[in-house]
C-alpha cells in the first residue's frame, strides 16, 4: 500500500547526450549548469536540464534519447544564463576587493538562487569593513568597469594571475577573467 507522500509515478528516465560542442555552459567552479533545448533536425524539441564537464566534454542530460548523428540546434534558457553571468561577475568583483582590502581570500563561492555568497576564513569583519567594500564595489559597478575575457589555447600560454586552481583533467582553452584595473583571474564560468 502506498504511504503519504509516496509518489505512485516512478522517475522519468533522462539521457546523457555529447555533442560535437555546445553553447551550454557545464556546472563548476560553483555555478550551476546552463539549461536549454535542443532542436532536433529543425523539429521536435529536447529539453537540456543539465550539463557536467567530464574531462573536456560537455554531458547534456535530455528528457528524450536523440539518435547518433542527429543533427540539433542548441538553445540556452537566456535568462537564466543572464542571471548566472551577473551574479558571477560579481562574485570575481567581490573576492578581488575582499582579498585586496581585508587580505582575506575566498576560500569557496557558490552561486545560488536567489544568492550568490562568498566564504572567507574569518569568524567576524567589522561593519566598518563591510561598508568599505561594499562601497568600493558599489562604485566600480557604477562606474561600468570594464570586464574582459581573455582566452589562451593552453596552460603554458596563461600569464600569471590569481587563481585556485584549473583542474587537472581539463586541457582545452583556459580563460581569464580581467576586471580593468582590479583583478586578472582564471576563470571557468
Amino acid at each position: 500500500a502506498a504511504k503519504k507522500g509516496d509518489s505512485a509515478e516512478a522517475p522519468k528516465p533522462t539521457f546523457n547526450v555529447i555533442c560535437e560542442d555546445s553553447v551550454l555552459f557545464p556546472e563548476g567552479g560553483g555555478q550551476p549548469s546552463d539549461r536549454g533545448t535542443l532542436t532536433i533536425n529543425g523539429g521536435s524539441i529536447v529539453n537540456v536540464t543539465n550539463v557536467q564537464r567530464v574531462k573536456d566534454a560537455c554531458i547534456l542530460t535530455t528528457d528524450t534519447a536523440l539518435d547518433i548523428g542527429a543533427e540539433v540546434t542548441m538553445n540556452v534558457d537566456w535568462p537564466r544564463r543572464v542571471d548566472h553571468m551577473q551574479h558571477h561577475s560579481a562574485q570575481h568583483l567581490l573576492t578581488a576587493v575582499v582579498e585586496e582590502q581585508l587580505n582575506l581570500p575566498t576560500t569557496s563561492w557558490s552561486l545560488t538562487t536567489p544568492y550568490c555568497f562568498i566564504c572567507v576564513p574569518t569568524a567576524k569583519i567589522s561593519a566598518e569593513d563591510v561598508q568599505k567594500v561594499e562601497d568600493i564595489c558599489n562604485d566600480l559597478i557604477f562606474k561600468a568597469t570594464k570586464v574582459e575575457r581573455r582566452t589562451y589555447e593552453s596552460r603554458a600560454a596563461v600569464p600569471p594571475a590569481r587563481s585556485r586552481s584549473i583542474p587537472e583533467d581539463f586541457s582545452g582553452p583556459i580563460r581569464l577573467i580581467d576586471i580593468d584595473g582590479v583583478d586578472v583571474c582564471a576563470c571557468c564560468g
